[in-house]
């Protein structure tokens, strides 16, 4: 099997969405994720290839602002979670901003998300600060962690 990190085309919305709603406590719309790729946002999928079908199991959206890359959703289906594909992700993120002028990523993440603080840290995300009552779900409200990585550039 073979893996592909591709840009995200509107007709790959169903299976995105499909994919939010089945991961997150609070999902973002079809529309959003729509409105994201229609923008112009960096939205990229990460597509699984076999001999005989292509399966989008994750996907990473982000939106640049000045110097900074600010990833809003990074999400790998949940059958699919802790096989290193988030990495796979993240990695490719960070290398293609290599030769960009952008300085510093940044990203909001729940407290409860373990597995994904663990990932951005091996990555060398530190903890920025904290935003107040950010997620707000029939869970209750949580609040975020904003992370930080300055690149070398």
């Amino acid at each position: 099997m073979k893996f592909k990190i591709r840009r995200m085309l509107q007709n790959d919305i169903d299976r995105v969405y499909s994919i939010e709603t089945s991961a997150h406590r609070a999902p973002w719309s079809r529309d959003i994720l729509s409105d994201c790729v229609l923008v112009g946002y960096d939205c990229r999928v990460l597509e699984l290839e076999s001999s005989d079908s292509k399966q989008i199991i994750g996907y990473i959206i982000c939106r640049y602002t000045f110097k900074v890359c600010h990833i809003l959703n990074l999400c790998i289906a949940p059958p699919e979670q802790g096989k290193g594909y988030g990495k796979l992700l993240l990695s490719s993120l960070l290398d293609s901003l290599g030769q960009s002028k952008v300085e510093m990523v940044i990203l909001e993440v729940r407290p409860s998300n373990t597995a994904a603080l663990t990932l951005y840290e091996k990555f060398g995300f530190i903890r920025e600060d904290i935003k107040k009552d950010y997620y707000q779900d029939t869970s209750g409200v949580e609040d975020a962690i904003l992370l930080k990585k300055i690149l070398g550039n």
